[in-house]
């Protein structure tokens, strides 16, 4: 990617936002190496808690739930009990009595519903 706007920036007549969007692609990848590394042991303890109960309720918004859509499709293939919900149809009408664990998925961490759940 890096290659290709390199190569067609010179086509461009305001070549300015170039250098933007090419240190934003490294700090990307930093940020994603850090992210990993940051949540191995929650990804060990989401794991453990699982396995435990054999079900998992998932909340996010948006994309964040699309995300949470799929991975509870994977769980539910390896025969556990997922469900992905929409947080902000969670505020208003909560599942009764779940007693798995439940799993709040935000990119920003600040999505006002998700974090009211």
């Amino acid at each position: 990617m890096r290659a290709m706007i390199e190569t067609y920036a010179a086509l461009l007549q305001d070549t300015s936002g170039v250098q933007a969007i090419l240190a934003e692609m490294d700090r990307q990848v930093s940020d994603a190496k850090q992210s990993v590394e940051n949540t191995k042991a929650g990804v060990k303890e989401l794991a453990k808690a699982i396995k435990s109960s054999e079900s998992l309720l998932l909340l996010g918004m948006g994309a964040s739930h699309y995300a949470n859509e799929l991975f509870s499709f994977q769980l539910r293939k390896l025969g556990y009990q997922a469900l992905a919900v929409s947080a902000s149809e969670f505020i208003y009408d909560p599942i009764p009595q779940w007693k798995g664990p439940v799993l709040l998925t935000s990119q920003s961490g600040e999505s006002v519903e998700t974090v009211r759940c």
